[in-house]
């Protein structure tokens, strides 16, 4: 190939003024091919690199190769990111991340939004976020967001207990039922915020304050459980929930122009809060599953050592690699990642990314 690439290299030294041929023509596919380059990508952490891989995939054949990793692996590598005192940066985290420098077609960074696309100077690099051509992040709050949505998690469950029941609609039901419970929570929990960044206030609405406000909702999505969450939220936020009533709408009136409110209030809710949500649906599922095939076991082969061999079977099966139903479960959808390409947030992400160059 060296001798090959030698002689095209000698023939475009002496024809580059004649007419194109199919030599020539040959010649610039070659050196095309020949040009490309690898592309890094880093992103916050480890179990983030799954959902970014299927993303990059779009602009593959663009590049040698694409490397989504994260700063620590890639210093383990040999070649790490340095920081303004000469120091290797190995932390995980978007605020890390925002300091790499040297981003460009070859180098780019893979995020969560979080706020930073609602209120304005969220972060002190909010700005770069937005406009910057290599900072590559998600259209809702997190990457959890995106990968729990209703047609994502239909999958997850088809291929964990290989049934074809429609997963998608009733996830979307308890979805419904998660949004209305979040409001206002989670519009006086953003005002909270931007109050905070705009006006210097200490901040009285936290996300860990929203998450305990409706963590119940991790263990039951019944009607009596949502009840219990907003009767919790009013008896602990309501006074702020009236101070604030004409900033509420705002955002409320905000959130609608964006198409969030009121039926997508769960792609803005912290992607931590929103998966224990939908994990808790899941592993319910899973058990339910689980516990009807033991039942079918034993029915069939009573009780011994013909069973339990037969048990260890069935979970070896519907867990492997993970041990149990829960956690099956929770790290299912992090290591096998479901892409919802219909999705408008997923579909604006892609376009960042092929606009790289």
């Amino acid at each position: 190939m060296a001798g090959t690439r030698n002689v095209y290299l000698s023939y475009a030294r002496t024809d580059l003024g004649g007419a194109l041929n199919s030599d020539a023509i040959r010649l610039t596919q070659y050196l095309r091919e020949d040009a490309k380059a690898p592309l890094l990508v880093y992103v916050e952490d480890p179990e983030d690199i799954p959902f970014w891989q299927l993303l990059f995939k779009h602009i593959e054949d663009r590049y040698s190769e694409i490397n989504v990793t994260t700063l620590k692996e890639r210093a383990i590598s040999g070649e790490p990111e340095l920081d303004d005192e000469g120091h290797e940066m190995v932390a995980t985290g978007k605020d890390i991340l925002m300091k790499v420098k040297g981003l460009g077609a070859n180098k780019v960074i893979a995020i969560d939004r979080d706020y930073d696309g609602l209120i304005d100077n969220y972060h002190t690099y909010t700005n770069v976020l937005r406009t910057s051509p290599y900072v590559i992040s998600t259209t809702y709050y997190s990457m959890e967001n995106h990968i729990i949505s209703p047609k994502a998690v239909n999958k997850y469950l088809h291929r964990i207990v290989g049934t074809e029941k429609d997963y998608e609609t009733e996830l979307q039901t308890l979805l419904a039922k998660f949004n209305s419970t979040l409001d206002p929570a989670l519009l006086l929990l953003l005002v909270c915020i931007e109050r905070h960044v705009v006006n210097h206030e200490p901040i009285q609405y936290t996300i860990s304050g929203l998450a305990s406000d409706v963590s119940e909702l991790n263990k039951k999505q019944d009607d009596a459980t949502i009840c219990q969450c907003q009767n919790t939220i009013m008896r602990n936020r309501g006074g702020l929930i009236s101070a604030y009533s004409v900033e509420i709408q705002n955002m409320k009136e905000r959130l609608s122009d964006q198409g969030k409110y009121p039926d997508s209030l769960w792609k803005v809710a912290q992607g931590h809060t929103l998966y224990a949500f939908a994990n808790s649906y899941m592993s319910q599922i899973v058990k339910n599953y689980a516990n009807s095939k033991v039942a079918e076991l034993h029915a069939t082969y009573g009780h011994g050592e013909e069973m339990e061999t037969k048990i260890y079977e069935l979970k070896s099966r519907l867990y492997a690699p993970y041990t149990s139903y829960s956690e099956c479960a929770f790290r299912f959808p992090y290591d096998h990642p479901e892409i919802d390409y219909t999705d408008e947030g997923i579909v604006k992400i892609i376009r960042k990314i092929e606009a790289i160059q």
